[in-house]
């Protein structure tokens, strides 16, 4: 979770979301973030604490790495699906906090083009409740095995466009990677005093609650 530790951004929903977690032992550590300008780019000290989380996965032998936004509501069994998912990488369904606020699972993923899941609203309704093959999303909720992190590391896009999630995606693409979607396990994306969900019965394919 990277975090600015001068204004801790952890959501407090999220503080809860993690405490009820069934395996919540197995995640402690949130991970500062520095907001001050970088000249590598603006995701670059996203792409560090990544690398460090990473790393940590790596010396300390595990299994995997289990990655959580801090303005995210995920349920009690979310790391207990994602494991049961059995892909080298899986992720938990959520919505995007900008417009057109599409549900962030990919159809289809090419350099900076991409197609989003609920620009079809009648496969987004097929989707929903299922695991499928994607090619990437957000890492808000995800879970990545440690044999991907082997091949792996996160990286800053060169032209600064988008976040390493993208460039995440992108590659794992390219080295032929699954990357899997439970779209049974719906998170919520807070939006300031509002949280975002995924809905296929909603207009929009999205409703808005407020916290």
């Amino acid at each position: 979770m990277p975090l600015n530790p001068t204004q801790p951004r952890l959501h407090p929903l999220t503080a809860a979301c993690i405490d009820n977690l069934s395996w919540s032992q197995s995640m402690p550590i949130v991970f500062g973030r520095n907001d001050t300008p970088n000249k590598r780019g603006k995701y670059a000290d996203i792409v560090d604490k990544h690398n460090e989380a990473r790393r940590m996965v790596l010396d300390g032998d595990y299994d995997a790495l289990f990655l959580v936004e801090a303005d995210m509501v995920i349920p009690p069994d979310a790391l207990q699906r994602l494991v049961a998912v059995d892909a080298p990488v899986a992720y938990g369904l959520y919505v995007m906090r900008y417009m057109p606020y599409q549900w962030l699972a990919f159809t289809k993923l090419s350099g900076y083009e991409v197609q989003f899941v609920s620009a079809q609203p009648d496969l987004a309704a097929q989707w929903f409740g299922n695991v499928v093959e994607t090619q990437g999303a957000g890492m808000g909720c995800t879970l990545i095995r440690r044999e991907v992190l082997e091949q792996l590391a996160f990286r800053l896009d060169p032209l600064g466009v988008v976040a390493d999630d993208w460039t995440f995606a992108l590659d794992c693409i390219a080295y032929g990677v699954r990357q899997v979607h439970d779209c049974g396990l719906v998170c919520g994306h807070i939006d300031g005093g509002d949280v975002l969900w995924p809905d296929p019965d909603t207009k929009k394919l999205v409703r808005r609650e407020r916290l």
